[in-house]
C-alpha cells in the first residue's frame, strides 16, 4: 500500500509552490554612499587648477578614479553650458557665472 502525504496530495508534482518561499538577503558589494563629498569637492579643484593629476588626487582623497573623472566631466559641462548661454545674451546683460564646484556637487548629490 502507498503513503500519500499532504503535500504529495496537493500538488502533482510533489511540492506545493505557494507553501515554500525564498528568503533574499541583499548584501551591497560596493560602497557608494561611503564618499565624503569635501574630499571630491577638493579632488576637482586641485585637479581643475591642474596642481594634481586625476590618478594622484584618487590616491591622495581615497576616491575612485571612475568617479572623480565623472564628476569632473560633469563640472566641465555645467562650465560649458553657462559659458554657451552667456554668449547668446545681449551684450548689455551681464556675463553668467562661471559655476563653483559646489554647485555642480549639489546637483550631483540631489
Amino acid at each position: 500500500m502507498a503513503v500519500v502525504t499532504a503535500l504529495a496530495a496537493s500538488s502533482p508534482l510533489g511540492f506545493d509552490r505557494c507553501k515554500r518561499k525564498m528568503v533574499r538577503i541583499c548584501i551591497s558589494k560596493t560602497d557608494r554612499k561611503d564618499i565624503d563629498k569635501e574630499s571630491v569637492k577638493d579632488a576637482i579643484r586641485e585637479v581643475q587648477s591642474k596642481t594634481l593629476s586625476i590618478g594622484k588626487a584618487t590616491d591622495k582623497y581615497g576616491i575612485k578614479a571612475a568617479t572623480l573623472q565623472h564628476r569632473i566631466e560633469k563640472f566641465r559641462q555645467s562650465f560649458e553650458a553657462t559659458r554657451t548661454s552667456s554668449s547668446t545674451h545681449t551684450a548689455s546683460s551681464p556675463p553668467a557665472a562661471t559655476p563653483s564646484v559646489e554647485m555642480v556637487q549639489a546637483e550631483s548629490f540631489s
